[in-house]
């Protein structure tokens, strides 16, 4: 379901491209860009070698995101633990997360931890509020912030 869920809202792109967040690398001043299936440059997988027509391969696709997906996995699974929250629904919200803003974003970046204090007590409510504070939230689209929410309800 995760992987399913990330194939449907990233969908698959051959050609380097600026991600959609606008977000741009500190060191090289350039935006960050994203391959694949929502790779970014920013991410340990990222390793495109596009061809002469300048699109990457099915092969390099697809290493790129069992890759990525595996590291948001173990990352997902690490917090959740912590969390006291082992379900279907934690699960693949804190995956989506990880591989989205980083393996390490939900341990690093203080509106996840605000967001997980809140969420790991049960109230979908302040979880949901507190979730729209997240960079997950803010730099996604309206349907992919229901999904999102349908995890939270799901997990909680």
């Amino acid at each position: 379901g995760f992987r399913n869920n990330l194939v449907r809202s990233e969908g698959v792109v051959t050609r380097q491209a600026p991600d959609k967040s606008g977000k741009i690398d500190k060191n090289t001043g350039k935006p960050i860009e994203t391959v694949g299936i929502g790779v970014s440059s920013h991410n340990t997988r990222w390793f495109p070698k596009p061809g002469p027509d300048g699109k990457i391969t099915a092969e390099q696709v697809n290493n790129s995101f069992v890759g990525a997906s595996n590291d948001a996995a173990v990352a997902s699974a690490r917090v959740a633990a912590k969390i006291g929250k082992w379900n279907q629904g934690t699960f693949q919200l804190l995956a989506e997360i990880s591989y989205q803003s980083g393996t390490s974003a939900l341990e690093t970046f203080d509106s996840y931890k605000r967001f997980l204090s809140v969420y790991k007590t049960g109230d979908v409510a302040k979880a949901k509020e507190a979730f729209k504070e997240t960079p997950a939230y803010k730099h996604s689209a309206e349907s992919r912030r229901k999904q999102y929410f349908a995890m939270i309800d799901a997990g909680i």
